[in-house]
């Protein structure tokens, strides 16, 4: 089997060089045509914002951006993520933090941690496009980059008198995964005081059920949430203390796992009330099936949690018109009540359909192969696009949450889009290259493991399953050659 593999892909190597040559004598595809549809924002510190001319929300390209059939380009995920982190460079205090509420004469309030890790996957997503044109900003990574050193930068300070939280500890890994050549975090200095700082808090805790409950006094809506970034820590730094203590967390939290007769499994705060708020469930899914996929923990099937809390977040998207942008959307939370049914809350907010929108690409949910009744095909990412194509220029207002604009939900927005990033576009570049369809090759025939936004990528016909066909047309796309739309 290994030999017929070797050849397979000696085989499609091959393929590239031979399609690679042809495509040098056709003209450059141009993406001129794509309409100019996100405000963008000009980098312009000390200066006042400038922002284009609102576009005007456009329906039916919203239907074609997001409907069974369609998919949006990598310019028009571009585009988008671009508008967001020029808006957040924009707004970045010189001391390397931002204000928790954007809009003018709000207190400041330091979010560095998870905004900065937005700017990290802005810098991830646009850095095969550096110096092209994207409504009128030329797209320059490294401004990301520098902008998430501020961030670290203002989180190391010695004389900063707010400890670390788990989301900084996140965001200060990734961040020195991409400062070193070698891509081994270990390599950069201050790798090894985080990863005492962080075990040293978590051996100031007596226990994880402790901690857990702590969250809970706190906000019991978001304990969850907490909780999935705390483990996530844990698991990123890696030493035995901390993952003992992650393992002991997600045992805490699959002790409020209540999975009830529809085949539907949800995280609860309380099990008397059977509240959930979706971030909070959608974030503690996509932690464990990152980091415990095919295991068995306390007698729970980590695949099956997962599964059945995808069911969950099916439940609580929002179902009308099919031509509607917020159809898809999830709902804020939702109650099971005495029958055993989940009946969705009306509220829909920033911060959950991106965290949701994750959980669903970790949970392998593909865009195509659940489709019903507008459940399942790019999960809620369509009600982001509809918040950004419809954003009011009205004192440079973007996303809006109850008549006002937070940081964090923008930069958890690009998350949102970094999981649903254009099918083919495995590696997360912007871009749908060879080597993403090189990689759709090997996780077909079993040479790696794709999950989450890679899988979601690669698994281009939507079935469920990466297969050599699915690399194929990924490789087609790649170089200009037509690729029909499968039928889904």
């Amino acid at each position: 089997m290994k030999h017929k593999v070797n050849r397979f892909l000696l085989f499609f190597a091959v393929s590239i060089f031979m399609i690679s040559i042809y495509m040098s004598f056709c003209p450059a595809i141009s993406m001129a045509g794509e309409p100019v549809w996100v405000k963008a924002v000009q980098y312009n510190p000390g200066a006042d914002m400038v922002m284009t001319p609102a576009q005007p929300l456009d329906l039916a390209r919203m239907k074609t951006l997001y409907s069974p059939g369609t998919n949006y380009t990598s310019s028009d995920a571009l585009g988008i993520i671009v508008g967001l982190a020029e808006r957040l460079a924009f707004r970045q205090r010189p001391d390397g933090a931002w204000t928790e509420d954007l809009l003018p004469g709000i207190t400041p309030e330091n979010i560095a941690g998870p905004v900065g890790l937005g700017m990290l996957r802005a810098y991830n997503l646009t850095q095969n496009a550096f110096g092209m044109n994207v409504n009128g900003v030329t797209v320059d990574p490294d401004k990301y980059l520098n902008s998430a050193g501020l961030a670290a930068k203002y989180l190391l300070d010695p004389n900063r008198v707010l400890p670390l939280g788990a989301n900084d500890c996140i965001f200060l890994y990734c961040r020195a995964y991409w400062m070193d050549p070698a891509r081994n975090p270990q390599n950069i200095p201050e790798y090894a005081s985080i990863k005492a700082a962080l075990e040293g808090y978590i051996g100031s805790q007596a226990s994880a059920p402790a901690l857990y409950n702590e969250y809970k006094n706190v906000e019991p809506q978001l304990m969850h949430y907490w909780a999935a970034n705390m483990i996530e820590a844990c698991q990123l730094f890696g030493s035995q203390v901390l993952k003992t203590f992650a393992d002991q967390m997600v045992a805490v939290a699959l002790g409020s796992y209540y999975s009830e007769p529809g085949n539907v499994g949800v995280f609860l705060f309380d099990t008397t009330y059977k509240y959930v708020r979706t971030m909070s469930h959608a974030r503690m899914i996509e932690v464990l099936a990152k980091y415990y996929g095919g295991s068995t923990v306390g007698g729970y099937s980590i695949d099956s949690v997962v599964s059945k809390g995808a069911e969950f977040l099916k439940d609580v998207q929002h179902i009308t018109d099919p031509n509607n942008p917020f159809t898809g959307a999830f709902r804020a939370g939702a109650q099971i009540n005495s029958s055993d049914e989940v009946q969705a809350f009306d509220s829909i907010l920033v911060q959950d359909q991106a965290f949701a929108v994750s959980a669903m690409a970790f949970a392998k949910q593909t865009t195509y192969a659940n489709y019903q009744n507008d459940k399942g095909p790019y999960w809620g990412a369509k009600t982001l696009i509809q918040l950004a194509v419809n954003a009011q220029p009205t004192g440079g207002k973007r996303y809006l949450d109850d008549g006002k604009e937070y940081a964090e939900d923008n930069a958890e927005a690009i998350y949102g889009f970094y999981a649903s990033c254009r099918e083919g576009d495995v590696d997360k570049s912007g871009k749908v290259m060879a080597g993403d369809a090189l990689k759709a090759l090997k996780a077909s025939v079993g040479q790696i493991n794709l999950i989450g936004p890679e899988f979601v990528s690669a698994d281009r016909n939507g079935d469920g399953d990466i297969l050599s066909g699915d690399a194929v047309d990924i490789l087609k796309h790649s170089v200009g050659i037509p690729v029909a739309v499968p039928n889904k």
